[in-house]
């Protein structure tokens, strides 16, 4: 595989999906079999429930550093994320939820892990080259890298971290987003704004 520095050969990347709740997702499996192709020398981790490890296929597992959602301890900031969240719980079996919280677990997971370089991809995101081919460019210039699909805007399907202390800012925002203050001035202001305006 082609590299286009040599010095790079000795990084280590951590790619690190992301599956919360119990929806089937069988692109999973199509997703880290493509990532594998082109990304041999690298870190795969899963953190998700066991029936979702247990769908991939067993080659694909033996290359897999799986962590189990169900015995990850959360952290505190984690804990009042689910307490006090105004996120939709029901549409789409907690999509909106499930998306965002997917952070506090890769903050989690890059904290006991003590990883750098971190890329997480969401599961049906195909990855058509080796990702150290861009990591200079990205350890030079960035310390957390993203796709813009418009010039104002992101979708987090493709991200880059530095390290810890970069996941930690984006998680501080979702904190700040999701806090006790927060939760009161949406269930009064929102529900005001509600009746006045019959939006929810």
């Amino acid at each position: 595989m082609y590299i286009y520095n040599k010095s790079l050969i000795n990084i280590m990347i951590n790619l690190i999906y992301v599956h919360i709740g119990n929806k089937k997702i069988p692109y999973i499996n199509a997703s880290i079999k493509q990532a594998l192709i082109f990304n041999q020398n690298i870190n795969v981790y899963l953190i998700s429930n066991k029936k979702t490890f247990e769908s991939i296929s067993p080659k694909i597992k033996k290359k897999i550093i799986f962590k189990d959602i169900n015995k990850i301890i959360l952290k505190k900031n984690h804990i009042n994320f689910n307490k006090y969240s105004l996120l939709n719980k029901v549409w789409y079996k907690g999509f909106w939820r499930f998306t965002t919280e997917r952070f506090f677990y890769l903050q989690n997971i890059v904290e006991t892990e003590n990883l750098k370089n971190i890329v997480h991809v969401e599961n049906d995101i195909m990855i058509y080259l080796n990702i150290k081919s861009v990591i200079k460019t990205l350890k030079k210039n960035y310390n957390i890298g993203l796709l813009l699909d418009s010039s104002k805007q992101a979708i987090p399907s493709f991200l880059y971290f530095k390290d810890l202390k970069n996941i930690n800012k984006l998680v501080y925002f979702f904190e700040k987003q999701h806090s006790f203050i927060n939760m009161l001035i949406g269930l009064t202001f929102g529900k005001i704004y509600s009746i006045l305006f019959d939006k929810y």
